[in-house]
């Protein structure tokens, strides 16, 4: 066991919430002396797909949950600068990877949360084959830095059973879903958009000639909580 505090005084007086903001600024209200932050950064998009028609199969990655940290200040500064990381866009076709999430960071980066990294696109295939996935972002600068979750591979087990990767689950959000396709189908990776820092579902396609997009990652977050 590691004891970051045990001398601190005072009790939770509010919290404050960022879902967005590039090189913005926090302010510590006036009667506040100690902070707990958090950041979480943003999802990896899933991969997109192509199929070309009846016996082929198509499938792609999910992305990956962006990495989490948490770090008491105390007798915290005034204003620290903080940017919340924006989310991974899904692939829309083949060789179109899913988009990395990007870092969310406090106080001028010290802490800093990484982005998920997208998953993989696919061309279409009639073998068996499992498609890459978007690893978790890393985290550094918390007193608890954790990796995000990876996503789900993709997986062609026949060009009968076809399914696109789950997204990375994130620490506050659950994740995007990759969904089979069947029976001449397309289907889009879901998206992971309302769930900040997750990972996007991977699309997959079987025995139709289209595309298929990758669900978008989610947005980070920062948490703050503030005591007297």
């Amino acid at each position: 066991m590691t004891v970051v505090s045990n001398a601190l005084n005072g009790s939770l007086k509010s919290v404050q919430v960022f879902t967005s903001g590039t090189a913005a600024t926090y302010t510590k209200p006036a009667n506040i002396r100690n902070i707990v932050v958090e950041c979480l950064g943003g999802g990896g998009g899933g991969g997109g797909v192509t199929c070309t028609g009846a016996g082929y199969a198509s499938s792609a990655g999910g992305g990956g949950a962006g990495g989490y940290c948490r770090l008491l200040i105390t007798s915290a500064a005034s204003t620290y600068t903080y940017t919340v990381g924006a989310k991974g866009s899904g692939g829309t076709t083949y060789l179109i990877n899913g988009t990395a999430g990007t870092a969310t960071t406090f106080s001028g980066g010290t802490m800093s949360a990484g982005g998920g990294a997208g998953g993989t696109s696919c061309a279409a295939y009639n073998v068996n084959v499992a498609i890459a996935a978007g690893a978790g972002g890393s985290s550094s600068g918390g007193n608890v830095n954790f990796t995000g979750q990876a996503g789900g591979l993709g997986l062609i087990y026949t060009t009968a059973f076809v399914t696109g990767g789950l997204g990375g689950a994130s620490h506050y959000g659950g994740n995007g879903v990759g969904t089979a396709a069947t029976g001449g189908s397309t289907v889009a990776g879901t998206s992971a958009a309302v769930n900040s820092g997750a990972g996007g579902g991977g699309a997959a396609a079987e025995s139709i000639s289209a595309n298929g997009t990758g669900g978008d990652g989610g947005s980070g977050i920062i948490i703050v909580y503030e005591y007297s």
